[in-house]
């Protein structure tokens, strides 16, 4: 399965579209290599000049990434992935966390002008 890093800086936005969910397989809850659990969150990325896609994500955590619907979200090591099972193929995507955009500090009003 090839690994493809995703460059962060071509992203324009990225919004959750749904709840965070178990990322499930035969019953259980999938983990990632060392036993954490993964979830999926659905956003939608907007790439300038690309448009934009929703695409489920997974990222590992102990507890489910906490993301409200319409959110702004910052994706932390986005990677896609191509597979193949039995004749079907696709992408999947994953990333080191989902976090909601922080605002930076307010800027100060303008002077008034007389």
């Amino acid at each position: 399965m090839r690994e493809i890093p995703v460059d962060p800086a071509a992203i324009v936005a990225a919004v959750v579209m749904g709840e965070p969910v178990r990322s499930m397989f035969d019953g259980s809850q999938r983990a990632d290599r060392d036993g954490v659990p993964q979830w999926e969150v659905e956003v939608t990325i907007a790439i300038a000049g690309a448009g934009a896609s929703t695409e489920r994500i997974k990222v590992a955590a102990s507890a489910a990434p906490r993301l409200a619907i319409g959110q702004p979200v910052t994706v932390v090591g986005l990677k896609a992935r191509s597979w193949e099972i039995n004749g079907r193929h696709g992408v999947s995507f994953s990333a080191q966390d989902i976090r909601p955009v922080t605002a930076g500090p307010a800027a100060a009003p303008a002077a008034a002008k007389n």
